[in-house]
């Protein structure tokens, strides 16, 4: 959970992996762009995806904070669980004191 939540630029690891997908991807992101008759080039193709990957990922965050807002849902996660998602979702997410973690 915790790697699939993180950082593109938490590691050098991260960082690689979001770059080879991005390179993996630029040729057919050019072929939509050309189809849709939008600029195409290299760069228009690579900022397409990344501006796509940041939307999906502010959708995710968004759909992190509704998890953490659904008690039913929320409660069966461990708390290790619940602290990545809390740490996913950042600055959206401001539901919990430190005295409701341990109500019951």
């Amino acid at each position: 959970l915790a790697v699939m939540f993180a950082d593109v630029e938490a590691s050098d690891l991260t960082r690689t992996q979001f770059n080879k997908l991005i390179e993996d991807s630029i040729r057919s992101e050019q072929k939509k762009l050309g189809d849709k008759g939008l600029p195409n080039s290299e760069a228009d193709a690579r900022q397409s995806l990344i501006k796509r990957f940041n939307k999906r990922r502010r959708n995710a965050r968004k759909m992190a904070v509704q998890i953490l807002n659904t008690p039913t849902v929320r409660q069966p996660m461990t708390d290790q669980a619940v602290d990545v998602l809390k740490e996913f979702a950042g600055d959206l997410y401001d539901g919990d004191d430190d005295d409701e973690d341990d109500e019951d």
